[in-house]
This record gives structure tokens, C-alpha cells and sequence, in this order.
């Protein structure tokens, strides 16, 4: 084997190697981003979730009752949530719930099933966001 073809033999495979080298990086870029996105989607539904405690939590010193974050609360809620009320939101809507007089009148009412239905927030958030005068 002379040099040239030596030369040209090594050049091949350094250049296959290079090659290698940098579809591996590639692929490791790729799973870097799928971990990265896995990763801040797990964290949103941690937040969610402390987000959803923190409400249930407020609904019961605003109503002095026991409610439990469990199943049926905690589905409602969190589909609220997903629909991109924040949680002060839906602490406005407690606040503004609890001073209604139906409300007032009709404290069995004052449940997660009744305020955050999907019908009904937008409505109930207007009125409180009227009445805090955020219009």
C-alpha cells in the first residue's frame, strides 16, 4: 500500500468518525430536548397539583367546611386550571361567591362542583372581577 492510498484510507475514516461523532451528538441533543420537555411538563402538573390544594385549602377557611382533595375536587379544579384560570382566579371566585347573597342564602352551594363547573366560572370570575372593578 503506498502513502496516497494510505493518506486516503485515513482520511475515509477520519471522516466517517467525525460523521459518527456527529449524529451522536445529534441524538444526544434530541434526548436532552425530550427529557428537558418531559421534565417541565412533570413540574406543571406538580404545580397543578399544589395549586389545586391551595385552592381547596381556601374554599374552606373562606366556608369553614371540610372539603378533601380527592377525585371529583380535584378533577374539577384541575380542568380549570388546564383551561388557563390561574388560581388567584379561582380564589377570586370564592371570594366573590361567599359574599353573594344566593350564596348567603344557600352555603350548601358553596362546594368545588358548584363554583368551578365549566359553565358557570366565567360567569362567577365577571362578577368578581366587576365588582373588584378589574374590568
Amino acid at each position: 500500500m503506498c502513502s496516497s492510498d494510505l493518506r486516503k484510507e485515513v482520511e475515509s475514516n477520519t471522516e466517517r468518525t467525525t460523521e459518527r461523532i456527529h449524529i451522536k451528538k445529534k441524538e444526544e441533543v434530541v434526548r436532552i430536548k425530550q427529557l428537558s420537555s418531559l421534565t417541565e411538563k412533570q413540574l406543571s402538573e406538580k404545580e397543578k397539583k399544589e395549586s389545586v390544594k391551595r385552592i381547596i385549602q381556601y374554599l374552606n377557611e373562606k366556608t369553614g367546611k371540610h372539603f378533601k382533595c380527592v377525585g371529583a375536587n380535584i378533577e374539577i379544579i384541575t380542568a380549570r386550571l388546564n383551561e388557563k384560570y390561574t388560581e388567584e382566579e379561582c380564589k377570586r371566585v370564592v371570594d366573590n361567591q361567599c359574599c353573594d347573597r344566593y350564596f348567603i342564602d344557600n352555603p350548601k352551594y358553596l362546594r368545588p362542583d358548584t363554583l368551578f363547573q365549566k359553565r358557570k366560572i366565567a360567569g362567577y370570575l365577571e362578577n368578581a372581577n366587576q365588582s373588584d372593578g378589574y374590568q
